[in-house]
């Protein structure tokens, strides 16, 4: 059936407690929601822009860089910092690394956005960066409720089966 955040013998203090990784995975699943609404307010704030402006408005370059950044740089420390990092614990994992590669390219395609003065550009880097944060979220909702559930290890996220 369907997937839930509460257990049977849980309670919600792990999903705040970020020190443990049930509470780190919920931290992210909260950060790609607000990911999602700064790229909507890039989108917003470059859509009421007037075309002939000196420059794009500073919401519609400074969200897609700040939320990339913010990505990979997290995506940079779990490699090496984290013991027995499990880099793509969802299926398809191959999607998931897809969404790594598709946001560095929009970090690359923001820097280009603004260094052209294109409002267009900037607003299509900020309506597909939407796509990666989605999916963040879906593998964050999947692996708190899978580990809640007791399908995966409270460690790594890794499926037990697969243990």
């Amino acid at each position: 059936m369907g997937r839930s955040f509460q257990s049977s013998e849980r309670g919600y203090f792990e999903l705040v407690d970020v020190r443990g990784f049930v509470g780190q995975s919920a931290a992210f699943f909260v950060w790609y929601l607000i990911a999602i609404g700064f790229s909507i307010w890039g989108i917003a704030a470059l859509a009421s822009q007037d075309p002939d402006a000196v420059s794009p408005a500073a919401a519609g370059w400074l969200m897609p860089m700040l939320t990339a950044i913010v990505h990979l740089a997290a995506l940079h420390l779990s490699y090496n910092v984290v013991p027995g990092f499990v880099p793509y614990p969802v299926w398809p994992e191959t999607l998931f690394a897809l969404v790594d590669t598709l946001v560095a390219m929009f970090l690359g395609l923001a820097w280009g956005g603004l260094a052209a003065n294109s409002l267009v550009l900037l607003m299509i880097t900020n309506a597909f960066l939407l796509i990666p944060y989605m999916l963040c979220c879906y593998k964050y909702f999947v692996l708190v409720s899978d580990i809640r559930s007791e399908k995966r290890d409270e460690q790594t996220g890794a499926l037990k089966s697969r243990i």
